[in-house]
């Protein structure tokens, strides 16, 4: 499509001051190819230039249709449209603003933007409209590919289960999607406008201080420009109380802004999910107090015999710590001489046929203490049947032997 023209419109036209179509008179056209046309009420004739012609598919040789020979090219969808215009205009002379298709000879369909101002005779009467006619096919698919693709984008933000926001330069929600409201338990209404230095937001960082404003993750990417992920802060929810958010940021860059014109910022309530890992680490912490101070030696080894874990309890059996422990000392090196044998017999079939049971040792601690346990185990092993690591467990036996005594 070629550039816009710049139109010049002179009113009230009177059938005096009508000139040649196109020229100084009526719209005048400053630049460019634009289909300019004349229209006779009283004759029902057209009058234009080449340009007016070859946009609507009529022979350019002529300089002339009649009414029926423009409306004919017109689509028969917006024929009724077409004649009621010019049929006002003809009545009290309103100026002529619309768009309408057209199909040309060829099956070409056009669309395009009509606009005229009614020719008066001496007494203010109609007697005509001058005017133009530009083909803004191309324009209009592009508007129309814009819309498509707006209202596509509309439907993925309301869609969202994530809530989204877009802040302005100054910091300021612009637009908000039904997620959002959800999540923040706000309105639409309540949303919008806000800012990140609003005291109703209450927010505060994982360690319960005070988050600043300025300091929110939708300021630093304004700011710095800097896209943001996982930031996690607890808003107040006028009705649910404290609710924790996981926030992303992304800059929106003008075309030629130094710094961000917008930020777009997502954000789930996870307030669930930290009750949910809150509680899960309260179970492991009772697991792992369990495991340690149970009142018998848990540990693992791997194929050649050698620490992999073991409980607090084990460690103090054998009065090491757990750095000169793991992967650096065996089981069998807390036995005594019979014991090693013994263990490289029984660790033997533990490999192979997967469990130790009921075995007494004479176990001798680095500062040489020594008490009587019993050894019971079983092998790990992984997908491919092979050995990954033993479960083990030392019981305390030495009262019980004392007693045999």
């Amino acid at each position: 499509m070629e550039d816009p023209v710049a139109l010049r419109v002179i009113g009230p036209i009177t059938d005096k001051s009508v000139g040649p179509v196109g020229g100084a008179n009526g719209f005048g056209v400053a630049r460019g190819h634009l289909g300019t046309w004349q229209l006779d009420f009283a004759r029902g004739v057209f009058t234009g230039n080449s340009h007016m012609f070859a946009v609507y598919g009529l022979d350019a040789t002529r300089s002339q249709a009649t009414t029926a020979q423009y409306l004919a090219a017109v689509h028969p969808d917006d024929r009724l449209l077409t004649e009621s215009a010019f049929q006002q205009a003809r009545r009290d002379g309103t100026a002529l603003d619309f768009q309408h298709r057209v199909v040309t000879p060829g099956g070409c369909l056009r669309q395009v933007h009509v606009l005229g101002q009614s020719r008066l005779d001496g007494t203010g009467r109609p007697i005509g409209s001058i005017g133009t006619a530009q083909d803004i096919t191309a324009q209009a698919a592009r508007e129309r590919s814009l819309r498509e693709r707006e209202g596509g984008l509309r439907a993925i933000f309301s869609a969202l289960s994530e809530g989204l926001v877009i802040l302005d330069r100054d910091g300021r929600v612009i637009d908000t999607n039904p997620a959002a409201q959800v999540i923040l338990g706000l309105t639409r209404e309540q949303i919008l406008g806000r800012t990140s230095m609003d005291p109703r937001w209450k927010a505060i960082r994982e360690d319960g201080s005070l988050y600043p404003g300025d300091a929110h993750p939708s300021m630093v990417t304004l700011r710095t420009g800097a896209a943001l992920t996982g930031q996690v802060m607890g808003v107040e929810d006028p009705k649910r109380g404290l609710r924790w958010l996981s926030v992303n940021t992304r800059p929106v860059w003008g075309e030629f802004a130094k710094g961000p014109s917008a930020v777009v910022a997502t954000f789930v309530d996870i307030t669930e999910r930290r009750q949910v890992d809150a509680r899960l680490q309260d179970v492991c912490a009772e697991f792992q107090d369990l495991y340690d101070h149970a009142p018998c030696a848990y540990h693992s080894l791997d194929a050649n015999g050698f620490f992999l874990r073991i409980n607090e309890t084990g460690l103090q059996w054998l009065e090491c710590s757990r750095a000169e422990l793991i992967g650096k000392l065996r089981l069998a090196d807390f036995f005594t001489s019979e014991g090693r044998d013994r263990f490289r017999r029984i660790f033997s079939g533990l490999l192979d046929q997967g469990r130790i049971d009921n075995c007494e040792f004479d176990l001798v601690s680095r500062k040489g203490a020594v008490r009587r346990v019993v050894l019971n185990a079983t092998a790990a092993r992984d997908a491919d049947g092979r050995f990954r690591s033993s479960r083990g467990v030392l019981h305390d036996f030495t009262e019980l032997q004392q007693l045999r005594r």
